[in-house]
C-alpha cells in the first residue's frame, strides 16, 4: 500500500515523501484510493449534517447552518492531518456519534440556562465556544498522552464501562434522533407534542427507515449499503411528496426539509471580534459536559482503534495513534470545528476496498472541502427523516451490540453493569455513568477477589519441614509433633475484603483445645504482595490474639518495604518476643523447628 513516511522520518529521508507520493499515483493504488475516498467523503458529509443536526437542535435549530459548517469543517481537519501522520494508512476520521451526543447535551443545556433566547448570536457564539473549546482539550489531552507514551495505561479500561459507555451513546443517539426529526426535546412531558398529528407522521417515517437500514445492514455487507440505502430513502421520500401533491416549500415549512435558506460560507468560526460576546460563565458551567467529552474521546480511541486492529489484523501503535488523532483535534478545535475520532465502519470500509493508502483519507477530507466552497444551499433538500434515520440507525446499532448482544457474552454481574451505566446515562449523563461503572466495576472485582482470600493454603510441620540437615530420630520427633507448627501460606494484596478472613482463620488456631492449638503459626509472606491499612490493622489484632493464647507468630519471606508498613501499623513489634521476622521460609522455618525441639529439651544433635 502506498504511505507517507512518519512526521519522526521526515528530516532524515524526505526524498520518502515523493517516492510514497509518486506510488500512490499508481493505477493500482489511485483508482481504489479515489472510488473509496469520494464514498468515504460522501458518506462523511451526510453523517456530519445529521450530528450538526442533532446538536443544533429544538430552540438551536436556526442555527444549524452554522453546526453544518463546524462539522463539516471538523471533517477536513481531522480526515487530512491523520491522513497524513496517522500509523495506519487509509483511517478514516471524522466527528462521531459518541462526542456528538455529548456536545447536543451541551449544546442543549447552554441553550436552556442562557439568559438571552436561544436564537441571539451570543448563545450561538457561546454554543461555538464550547465546542471548540471542547474539542481543543480533547486534542490537547491525546496528545499527550500519546507524546508522553502513556497509551499502555488508557487501555486499562474495564470492557463492561467501555460497553456502557457505548449502550449511553446508543440511547441519547436515539433520543436525539426524534429532535432532529421533529425538533422537539423527547421527554415525557413532550409526549403529547411527539404524538400530535402534524409531528407523528415525520418520526414514524424515520423510525421506518431505521428498522430497514438495520434489517439491510444486517442481511448485506456490502460497503455501498449504507449509501445506497440512503439514496432509495430520499428517492422514496419525494416518490411519495410527488404522489401527494405537495410543493417543496409546504414540505419544508411543515418540518420534512432542512431550511437552510441563508447565505454566506457554512464555515463561520470564532473570531477574535466574536470573543467579547461569549458569556463565559456559560461555558465554565458547562464543565462537566466538556470533561465528559474529553473522557469519551479517549474511550472511543481506545475502543475503535481495538476494532481496527481486530479487523484488519495488524498491530497499530497506541501511542501514534493517540499523538496523530490529538494533533488532528487541536487543528479541528482551533477552526472550531466537532471532535472527532477514528470513524471504525469508514475505515473498514476503505480496508475491504483495497484503498489503505494515505490518499483515501485526503481524498475524504477535500470532499467535505468541496462542500465549504460550494455552499450548503444544495442540502435543504435532504428530508429530515432520512437524517434522523440515520442517527437512529447508529444508536439503534449500538444498542443491539451493547446493551443485548453482550447479555450471551458476559457474566450477569458485568452485564448488569453496562445495564446500570445505559440507565445513569440516560438520566443524569455521561460522566455520571462512567463514574458509576468504574464504581460498579471495582466492587465486583472487590467481591471475586475477596472470594479468593488471602490464604493460599495451610500446611503444619507434619508434612513440611526445612532443609536442615538433621537426624532420622530428630526428623521422626519433627514428624509425630509437628502439628504444633502451623504455616499459612498467604498470596495476593491483603485488604479490607480478605483481611478479616485471615483474622477468623487465626482466631480458629488460638482458641483451639489445648491439644490442638499450635505454640507457633508461620505466616508465609512470599506470595503476599501488599497491604492496606485494614490489613495492617488486622495484623496487629493477630498479635494481640497471639499473645493472649502464648503462642510465636513467626513472619517470613517479607517484602522490607512491607516489614516496616507493618511496623508502623504496630502488627510487628520490636520488643516483642513472641512476634518474629525472617527474610526467608526456610530460615523461619528451620528456627520453629528448633524452638520445638528446644522446648522438648531434646539435642539437635542426638
Amino acid at each position: 500500500m502506498a504511505d507517507f513516511p512518519s512526521p519522526s522520518t521526515q528530516e532524515r529521508a524526505p526524498s520518502r515523501w515523493v517516492a510514497a507520493a509518486l506510488s500512490a499515483l499508481d493505477p493500482q493504488y489511485l483508482l481504489p484510493s479515489l472510488s473509496a475516498g469520494l464514498v468515504t467523503g460522501i458518506i462523511a458529509v451526510i453523517r456530519a449534517i445529521s450530528y450538526a443536526a442533532l446538536v443544533f437542535a429544538g430552540d438551536l435549530a436556526v442555527h444549524l447552518p452554522v453546526g453544518i459548517g463546524l462539522a463539516i469543517f471538523g471533517n477536513i481537519a481531522l480526515s487530512a492531518v491523520v491522513a497524513l501522520t496517522g500509523p495506519f494508512p487509509g483511517t478514516i476520521t471524522t466527528p462521531l456519534a459518541a462526542p456528538t451526543a455529548v456536545l447536543a447535551t451541551l449544546a442543549g443545556s447552554i441553550a436552556l440556562h442562557a439568559s438571552e433566547p436561544a436564537a441571539s448570536p451570543t448563545v450561538l457564539v457561546t454554543v461555538v465556544a464550547a465546542i471548540a473549546l471542547g474539542t481543543l482539550l480533547s486534542g490537547l489531552v491525546l496528545l499527550a498522552l500519546g507524546v508522553l507514551r502513556l497509551g499502555d495505561r488508557i487501555q486499562r479500561i474495564p470492557y463492561p464501562v467501555i460497553g456502557g459507555f457505548m449502550a449511553g451513546t446508543g440511547w441519547l443517539l436515539v433520543t436525539g434522533s426524534l429532535q432532529v426529526m421533529t425538533g422537539i426535546q423527547p421527554s415525557w412531558e413532550a409526549l403529547p407534542a411527539l404524538l400530535a398529528p402534524t409531528v407523528l407522521p415525520r418520526w414514524l417515517l424515520g423510525v421506518g427507515f431505521a428498522l430497514v437500514l438495520l434489517a439491510v445492514t444486517a442481511r448485506y455487507k456490502h460497503f455501498s449499503v449504507v449509501p445506497l440505502s440512503l439514496l432509495a430513502f430520499v428517492a422514496a421520500f419525494y416518490a411519495g411528496l410527488l404522489g401527494t401533491g405537495m410543493p417543496l416549500e409546504a414540505a419544508r415549512a411543515q418540518g420534512w426539509l432542512l431550511d437552510l435558506a441563508f447565505t454566506g460560507g457554512v464555515w463561520q468560526p470564532l473570531t477574535p471580534q466574536a470573543l467579547a460576546a461569549i458569556d463565559w460563565g456559560a461555558v465554565l458551567q458547562a464543565w462537566d459536559g466538556i470533561a465528559s467529552l474529553v473522557l469519551i474521546c479517549v474511550l472511543e480511541l481506545v475502543l475503535t482503534k481495538n476494532g481496527i486492529e481486530l479487523a484488519v489484523g495488524q498491530d497499530i501503535d497506541l501511542d501514534r495513534t493517540l499523538s496523530a488523532v490529538g494533533l488532528a483535534n487541536v487543528a479541528a478545535g482551533l477552526g472550531s470545528g466537532m471532535a472527532g475520532n477514528q470513524a471504525l465502519p469508514s475505515t473498514l470500509l476503505v480496508a475491504k476496498m483495497s484503498a489503505s493508502t494515505r490518499l483515501t483519507g485526503l481524498i475524504c477530507a477535500l470532499v467535505s472541502v468541496a462542500v465549504l466552497v460550494v455552499g450548503a444551499t444544495f442540502l435543504s433538500v435532504l428530508p429530515k427523516p432520512v437524517l434522523g434515520a440515520l442517527v437512529l440507525y447508529l444508536g439503534l446499532s449500538l444498542l443491539i451490540q451493547w446493551g443485548y448482544q453482550t447479555w450471551f457474552r458476559l457474566a450477569r454481574a458485568e452485564y448488569g453493569v453496562i445495564v446500570a451505566m445505559l440507565v445513569a446515562i440516560g438520566v443524569w449523563g455521561f460522566l455520571e455513568g462512567v463514574a458509576l461503572g468504574f464504581g460498579l466495576q471495582v466492587l465486583i472485582f472487590l467481591v471475586a477477589y475477596s472470594r479468593q482470600g488471602a490464604i493460599s493454603g495451610t500446611s503444619d510441620g507434619t508434612t513440611t519441614q526445612s532443609s536442615s540437615t538433621r537426624s532420622p530420630a530428630v526428623q521422626q520427633w519433627l514428624q509425630e509433633r509437628g502439628h504444633r507448627l502451623h504455616i499459612l501460606h498467604l498470596r495476593g494484596y491483603l485488604f479490607f475484603g480478605t483481611a478479616n478472613g485471615l483474622l477468623v482463620q487465626f482466631r480458629s488456631l488460638a482458641t483451639a483445645s489445648e491439644g490442638q492449638r499450635p505454640s507457633l503459626i508461620v505466616l508465609d509472606a512470599r506470595r503476599l504482595e501488599g497491604t492496606d491499612a485494614t490489613g495492617v490493622y488486622n495484623l496487629a489484632r493477630i498479635r494481640i490474639l497471639a499473645q493472649q493464647h502464648g503462642i510465636t507468630l513467626v513472619y517470613t519471606a517479607l517484602a522490607p518495604e512491607l516489614e516496616a508498613q507493618l511496623r508502623r501499623g504496630g502488627a510487628i513489634a520490636a520488643d516483642d518476643p513472641t512476634c518474629r521476622c525472617f527474610e526467608c521460609f526456610d530460615g523461619g522455618l528451620a528456627w520453629c523447628e528448633e524452638r520445638l525441639l528446644s522446648e522438648a529439651s531434646l539435642s539437635v544433635a542426638s
